[in-house]
């Protein structure tokens, strides 16, 4: 079951892709207009830190980073 901030996030990603497409939507002689992408962009990075934070407190993934150059340091 998804968590209230990963529901969110779906929302804001669908929004992202409507203001993408689009600024504005015409029906007749109304005129709608999309919310500002970095509105959205902020609440997106907003989520998703905030999942992952989540994530790991619950034991989510955790990561190594690994050193390839060949030095024993």
């Amino acid at each position: 079951m998804a968590s209230i901030a990963e529901t969110r996030l779906e929302a804001y990603y669908a929004a992202e892709l409507a203001i993408l497409s689009a600024q504005e939507a015409r029906s007749g002689d109304s005129t709608r207009r999309m919310a500002e992408l970095r509105e959205v962009r902020e609440q997106i990075d907003k989520l998703e830190r905030q999942i992952g934070r989540q994530n790991a407190k619950r034991g989510g993934l955790n990561y190594a980073v690994a050193n390839l150059s060949g030095d024993e340091s």
